[in-house]
C-alpha cells in the first residue's frame, strides 16, 4: 500500500474537467463548473485527501491531466512528487 496526499487548489481551476473526465470516482464538478476533490477536507485554499492506495496510478493521471497543474500527489511516505 502506498500512502498518498492529494493536494487540490479550488481556485485555480479554469473548470476544463479534465480530472473529471481522467477519474469520475474522486472529482466531480460543482454548481460553478469547477472540480471538487471527493473525500478531502479544506487546508486553507486546498482540498487535501490523504489516502492508501495499492495503485497510484489514477491520481498521478488525474493530476497529470490538469491543463493548469493546480493537482499534486505526494508519496508520503517519501516525500516524492508524484505529479503533476
Amino acid at each position: 500500500m502506498v500512502k498518498l496526499r492529494v493536494e487540490y487548489d479550488k481556485n485555480g481551476c479554469i473548470g476544463a474537467a479534465s480530472c473529471v473526465a481522467v477519474d469520475p470516482l474522486r472529482y466531480k464538478l460543482d454548481n460553478l463548473g469547477k472540480a471538487d476533490l471527493l473525500g478531502s477536507h479544506v487546508e486553507g485554499n486546498l482540498q487535501i485527501l490523504e489516502i492508501e492506495t495499492d495503485d497510484p496510478t489514477i491520481f498521478v493521471e488525474g493530476a497529470r491531466a490538469c491543463p493548469v497543474l493546480i493537482i499534486k500527489v505526494i508519496n508520503k511516505e517519501t516525500g516524492e512528487i508524484l505529479a503533476p
